[in-house]
């Protein structure tokens, strides 16, 4: 029996040397086996922890390996009741294979789960592959905005050296405030890779970051509309310089909202010219005698142009611009936003009723679907409140929409958490919920969901 108990320990101490070499290789099922024998501090977790393991393992692969996903998979399968691990390990298999944006939105909620049901590993490793993933993209606006959100509520053993320099690459290269000096850029880079070779591309961004005085924005993030190449317009052609503007506008999409807002105050400006000129309705008019149209149809077509247009303006401003605009808009500007601002009151109002009726009457999904579902849910709402900004037009949003994301919300967690066993989801909608109660000033559900959200999960 001693003999028994020596090999035993001498494997449980072996897999705790060996175990992060193993990951690093790539080696996803030994990688999942010595997280069995390891000593883990998973509590009920242990399948997730494993599945963890060998995802991690599963992303050092050149080509990730079908195979190999398919054990993370079916030990991930085994679990009743997801918790942090277990998420952190579906987000780092959607990421192996390829769905960045599945893996984005379920590592980043990693975070909202309490600690007691979410291993420090694994939000350690959520935020890490979070903080690679926006440098690779070259999102230095996100590495900031995570820098900021973790600088009250993370220490320096939160993530890795390496992770925690591209968080201050990304303060640096968008002057956000509290930017590093060079002298604290330089003391995290040698704390990353110490005598190590850094490599090519973050020297370029080191050097690039040190000519960058805190506080400004490099010209790659300021920058200006783009124009698209075209023969120049008569200053005369106003239909000609609404449509260029227009063109313009379109090829803002997705870009930074200042951008948009621009690109969305020129076109809309350009188009009220042309119509308040007459030239536009002329215009429309003559095309249409010459292909046969009867008299008067240029007025029925310009109405219908402008609504095109108006659609338009509300697609490209939902890539990346607030409801309420600065700045003096015109009539076809505010017809393309308020189309936006209906747009994004419909899709969440649908997506909060849907979910409500799901959960009323006791249709269930697999447990990940239900959290994916309400994560869904949570973004569409807090997107459309980022967007709507303040003023009456905010709080009229936050009127219609918080009722339903309430009912939504409460009537998901309660179910989950009564009669799925989904605690670890269900406090964190609490939570969530809470939040959100105390932002629109209903303080009785704040008060009740926090004390929802207070009670153990385990």
């Amino acid at each position: 029996m001693s003999t028994l108990v020596f090999i035993a320990l001498a494997l449980v101490l072996a897999a705790g040397v060996l175990h992060g070499w193993i990951v690093r290789r790539g080696w996803v099922r030994l990688a999942m086996a010595s997280a069995t024998l390891r000593v883990v501090r998973g509590g009920q977790d242990g399948d997730g922890v494993i599945a963890l393991a060998g995802a991690r393992a599963l992303l050092r692969q050149r080509v990730p390996s079908e195979a190999d996903a398919g054990l993370v998979e079916a030990r991930l399968a085994r679990q009743r009741s997801p918790r942090g691990a277990g998420l952190a390990a579906h987000g780092l298999l959607l990421a192996a294979r390829g769905d960045r944006e599945g893996a984005r939105v379920l590592l980043a909620s990693v975070a909202t789960l309490a600690p007691a049901v979410c291993p420090a590993a694994a939000l350690r490793l959520s935020r890490e592959w979070l903080i690679g993933d926006a440098a690779e993209r070259g999102d230095w606006a996100a590495l900031a905005a995570m820098a900021t959100s973790m600088a009250t509520s993370m220490s320096s053993e939160d993530v890795s050296a390496r992770a925690a320099l591209l968080l201050l690459l990304g303060q640096r290269l968008t002057g956000a405030e509290g930017a590093p000096d060079d002298a604290t850029l330089a003391r995290a880079q040698r704390r990353a890779y110490g005598l190590r070779r850094t490599p090519a591309a973050l020297v370029v961004l080191l050097t690039r970051a040190r000519l960058v005085e805190p506080g400004s924005a490099p010209a790659s993030v300021s920058g200006d509309l783009p124009e698209p190449a075209a023969a120049p317009v008569p200053a005369d052609d106003l239909v000609g310089e609404a449509t260029h503007r227009h063109v313009t506008l379109l090829a803002c999409k997705g870009a930074a909202p200042r951008l948009v807002g621009d690109a969305v105050r020129r076109a809309g400006r350009a188009w009220d010219v042309a119509r308040e000129d007459g030239r536009l309705e002329a215009t429309l008019e003559s095309r249409g005698a010459q292909l046969g149209a009867l008299p008067g149809a240029g007025s029925s077509a310009a109405r219908t142009l402008v609504e095109q247009i108006a659609a338009d303006i509300a697609e490209i401003a939902a890539s990346g611009l607030d409801i309420e605009v600065p700045g003096e808009l015109g009539p076809t500007a505010r017809r393309g936003l308020h189309l936006l601002r209906e747009r994004t009151l419909s899709e969440v109002e649908q997506a909060a009723r849907a979910l409500h009726r799901r959960a009323e009457a006791r249709r269930p999904l697999a447990p990940l679907d239900e959290w994916r579902e309400w994560l869904a849910l949570e973004r569409a709402y807090l997107g459309a409140m980022a967007r709507v900004g303040g003023g009456a037009a905010g709080d009229e949003v936050r009127r219609v929409l918080w009722p339903e994301v309430a009912s939504a919300g409460s009537s998901l967690a309660c179910w989950l958490w009564n009669d799925r066993s989904l605690r670890a989801f269900a406090q964190a909608i609490f939570a969530s919920l809470a939040r959100q109660a105390t932002l629109v000033h209903d303080e009785r559900l704040a008060a009740i969901h926090a004390k929802n959200a207070a009670l153990s999960p385990m």
